[in-house]
């Protein structure tokens, strides 16, 4: 046992260069690093050795700064959905909310949409009127764009109904030879709308008739 523990203790122990085997003449084997008479060198083999592969270094990438919404909301206050509007030019004037308020300076603008569309070019103004609507049903709608056009905000679509009365219609004002009509240079039909309401009853140029004067009464009567 003294003889199988000495050999352990030497096989591992890895700086040791030569192991040397010696005999006493009471048969003791003893084993020893260190060289002595009568002593016998001990072929012993390399220690094993084993070097793990580096693992490889995990960089975590830094995290993505969470970008800040700009706009609460988008709405559109006026039309309401499905509401009819009769025009008989076809407009639609079309009102919006947007919070806050647009951040022109850094390139955001509001481009209006119709039936899918774009209507128009991008602007800053929250007010816009669609002229010469066709008849029916229509959506409308409009987005906040930065400077490359990438939407950043949305409105609802919003559904509305065009009513336009037929040129051909003998009570519309488009319509020539509709006998209420006041009819302006040219022959052609004036007509009111709210900034400009109809001019007082006159000649086609608008220009008041003059008044009409009665005969003076009392004065004797011209001899046959």
């Amino acid at each position: 046992m003294k003889v199988f523990i000495s050999v352990l203790l030497l096989l591992a122990t890895p700086a040791v260069a030569d192991v040397y085997k010696t005999v006493t003449p009471d048969g003791e084997v003893i084993y020893s690093d260190v060289k002595t008479q009568g002593a016998k060198q001990m072929n012993v083999p390399k220690p094993q050795t084993y070097t793990p592969t580096p693992l490889p270094v995990r960089v975590n990438p830094p995290a993505a700064p969470e970008e800040k919404e700009v706009y609460s909301s988008f709405t559109i206050d006026s039309p309401v959905n499905k509401e009819t509007i009769r025009d008989n030019l076809g407009n639609i004037p079309l009102l919006l909310t947007l919070e806050p308020e647009l951040v022109a300076k850094d390139g955001h603008r509001i481009q209006y949409f119709l039936d899918g569309q774009p209507h128009g070019r991008p602007t800053v103004d929250t007010e816009k009127t669609y002229t010469n609507v066709d008849r029916g049903e229509h959506q409308v709608s409009a987005a906040v764009i930065d400077g490359n056009g990438t939407s950043i905000i949305n409105t609802l679509t919003v559904n509305v109904f065009v009513h336009r009365e037929a040129s051909r219609h003998p009570n519309s004002p488009l319509n020539p030879n509709n006998p209420n009509n006041q009819l302006g240079p040219g022959g052609r039909p004036i007509i009111s709308t709210p900034d400009m309401p109809l001019p007082p009853p006159g000649d086609p140029a608008g220009h008041p008739f003059p008044p009409q004067v009665a005969p003076p009464t009392g004065l004797p009567s011209a001899s046959p």
